[in-house]
């Protein structure tokens, strides 16, 4: 039973993480830069970010913290799989903190071109983690 409650939470929480980042990279930003072209939409962007990023990282938190307990806890998961697994998501969440504490700050303070560029390499290192991250979760439902 608490194995089971330990993996719903962290398919839960890879699920808020990278659903929403499926939502973001593939509907919202898009969006948001075609309504507001050729301007960057930086006031919209930080809105956004500040709303969500408190959810993004207790998802990160709580998908590092479940993983790491189910791996613990069960014998389901061998040695290796598991190091593959947690290196992966701390990846992901190397990725997530390089974007809020790096790529974000120049996104917003830079001037434009530069703002661009450092846009552009955000948005291909989420799709990227996005990718990645989904088939996490996928492996997740599989395995759990």
């Amino acid at each position: 039973m608490l194995l089971s409650l330990i993996g719903y939470v962290h398919a839960m929480s890879l699920a808020l993480w990278f659903c929403g980042l499926f939502g973001y990279v593939m509907i919202v930003w898009p969006s948001i830069f075609k309504v507001h072209a050729p301007a960057l939409p930086r006031d919209i962007l930080v809105q956004i970010g500040t709303t969500t990023a408190p959810w993004i990282y207790l998802a990160m938190v709580c998908a590092l913290g479940s993983f790491l307990l189910y791996w613990a806890l069960s014998d389901d998961i061998p040695a290796t799989l598991g190091l593959i697994y947690l290196v992966v998501l701390l990846l992901l969440i190397a990725n997530n903190l390089y974007g809020s504490f790096r790529a974000w700050p120049t996104i917003m303070m830079a001037p434009d071109q530069e703002a661009r560029a450092a846009w552009k390499a955000f948005y291909i290192r989420m799709f990227v983690s996005m990718v990645v991250g989904l088939s996490a979760l996928s492996v997740t439902i599989f395995v759990v």
